[in-house]
């Protein structure tokens, strides 16, 4: 598990980072949650509130892939949307820590 968790990270830090500047950077919880569930598919705002609230933070609050508390806070959020169930936080720490 935590290597899935890692990939993810690595995903969102390429969000973050705009695929090492490429394309724009996605550094609020409302643009990465558009690009990771596209509103054509999903409950885009839905998601995007649950998850932020989850932060303590305002959807559009800018933030970095080096804040670690927010980044474990992010993944923790979007795993319970993804996936219907809380993981071990240490387990996601690891995750990010192998980053």
């Amino acid at each position: 598990m935590e290597y899935g968790i890692r990939a993810g990270f690595k995903i969102l830090r390429n969000y973050m980072t705009g695929y090492h500047g490429m394309v724009a950077k996605r550094n609020t919880v409302q643009s990465i949650i558009e690009k990771w569930a596209p509103p054509i598919e999903n409950a885009t705002n839905n998601y995007a509130t649950f998850v932020a609230d989850k932060m303590e933070i305002s959807r559009y609050q800018k933030f970095t892939f080096s804040d670690r508390k927010k980044m474990i806070d992010l993944v923790d959020a979007m795993i319970q949307v993804e996936c219907g169930q809380k993981v071990d936080r240490a387990i996601i720490e690891s995750a990010y820590d192998m980053v």
